[in-house]
């Protein structure tokens, strides 16, 4: 269903109904000490910190490991809509980081990468 590593934690469980805090669970369980939350859309950093928030603070037993292994990257999937509005795109993407780096949780504060960048091919 997922990597140790990297997944779209958003899309797992907006889109395909898998239980966040089950999921963060099972892999606090597994002593899984790292894993990537990818994005790919120019707007999804905030939304999906906020999803993995309430899903951390869901459940006890996992809150603190999930805490410390879970990691967020931002970027953009060049689809045609993101090229289109790239300039746009990569404004939004700024925003949503810099709001990242310099919010009072800690847990939005843990952006470690940026990816799928591909609009300079474009």
């Amino acid at each position: 269903m997922f990597s140790d590593t990297h997944f779209h934690f958003g899309l797992m469980v907006n889109e395909r109904g898998t239980d966040g805090t089950q999921l963060l669970e099972s892999l606090a369980q597994r002593g899984v000490f790292f894993a990537q939350d990818i994005g790919t859309h120019s707007d999804d950093l905030a939304g999906r910190q906020a999803l993995a928030r309430k899903c951390i603070d869901g459940t006890a037993s996992a809150s603190t490991a999930a805490e410390k292994f879970l990691y967020f990257s931002a970027g953009i999937w060049p689809s045609p809509e993101e090229i289109a509005g790239r300039r746009e795109g990569a404004a939004e993407l700024e925003r949503q980081i810099a709001a990242a780096r310099s919010s009072a949780d800690p847990l939005f504060r843990k952006v470690s990468a940026l990816g799928e960048c591909g609009l300079d091919h474009h």
